[in-house]
């Protein structure tokens, strides 16, 4: 395993959460350590007293400035700063206080795309694109790493189906947390996964409709992101590498095998959301639901 249990405060209490390590093995630009290893410590929106995050970013956007080299009135810097914690209270709640420094870090750089002045729409782009992109693709890389070693990892070297169950069971939480305390409208991270793991144990409550209704929104989907997709290669003066849009539609819209895989992941994390909000919304108690099936669950014995 590449995490250690480290004991993190919450506003609950305290909480058992994997401490991100470099996976042994695993071959990482100096970047993308960085941005791995970003991930320890507490997330904004686990600090009681706001003020203490909040008088960080202060800190962070001040040394975005003078890295840029550029002059703004102490009235302006105030006030870029005020809006830029705005939107990380509002939009990355999730990030923790070193992915922010980061995400400034590299967007002055240029990194994370081009940009034109610092005000508070490119210092929110640099953290979602930091969000989107560099720490997607990071996460992506280690979860194929470590999926790839535990497969090659011997029976007994393996976790028990209780102790999955039980970091289904906490990642099932993390993701009602998640959409609850704002961190996003859509849960994304591992839905396809969650919907799986919920499904297998019968507790997903949508009819045939329902789903296919959900299959159809997932194509929409995709067939927007295909386009935006499109358009940022075109800014991007990468406009060799645009896909036939009209040929991809009639892929998707025809169920063809290049496009199946994604429109059903997609079509799994739109249900894991619908059961979220229906859990927040008291119409269904997911976790309860989900603790009552493990707990008559028989695991046998090794």
């Amino acid at each position: 395993m590449s995490d250690k249990v480290a004991k993190t405060a919450g506003s609950s209490g305290v909480q058992k959460r994997p401490q991100v390590v470099v996976p042994e093995g695993l071959a990482m630009t100096k970047t993308e350590k960085r941005v791995h290893l970003a991930r320890n410590g507490k997330r904004v929106k686990e600090y009681e007293d706001k003020n203490v995050p909040a008088e960080k970013i202060g800190v962070y956007v001040n040394h975005t400035i003078m890295d840029k080299g550029v002059s703004m009135e102490p009235t302006e810097i105030t006030y870029l700063t005020t809006r830029i914690i705005a939107d990380i209270f509002d939009s990355f709640p999730h990030f923790t206080l070193e992915e922010i420094r980061l995400a400034f870090h590299l967007g002055v750089r240029g990194e994370l795309g081009e940009y034109y002045g610092l005000n508070a729409v490119s210092f929110f782009n640099f953290l979602k694109a930091y969000n989107d992109d560099v720490k997607s693709n990071v996460n992506l890389k280690v979860s194929k790493f470590e999926q790839q070693k535990k497969i090659e990892q011997k029976d007994t070297e393996k976790p028990s189906q209780k102790d999955i169950d039980a970091q289904f069971m906490l990642l099932l939480k993390d993701a009602v947390e998640d959409v609850k305390s704002g961190k996003t409208e859509f849960y994304n991270d591992s839905g396809n996964i969650l919907y799986r793991w919920i499904d297998l144990h019968g507790a997903m409550p949508f009819s045939a409709d329902e789903k296919k209704e959900m299959v159809k929104a997932s194509k929409a989907f995709l067939k927007r992101r295909l386009h935006v997709d499109n358009m940022t290669l075109e800014k991007r003066k990468r406009g060799v590498q645009k896909i036939n849009l009209k040929e991809a539609f009639e892929k998707i819209n025809n169920d063809h095998e290049d496009y199946n895989t994604t429109v059903a992941s997609g079509a799994m994390k739109i249900a894991v959301n619908e059961i979220i909000k229906r859990h927040i919304s008291g119409k269904v108690d997911i976790v309860k639901k989900m603790q009552e099936i493990l707990n008559k669950k028989s695991y046998g014995t090794k």
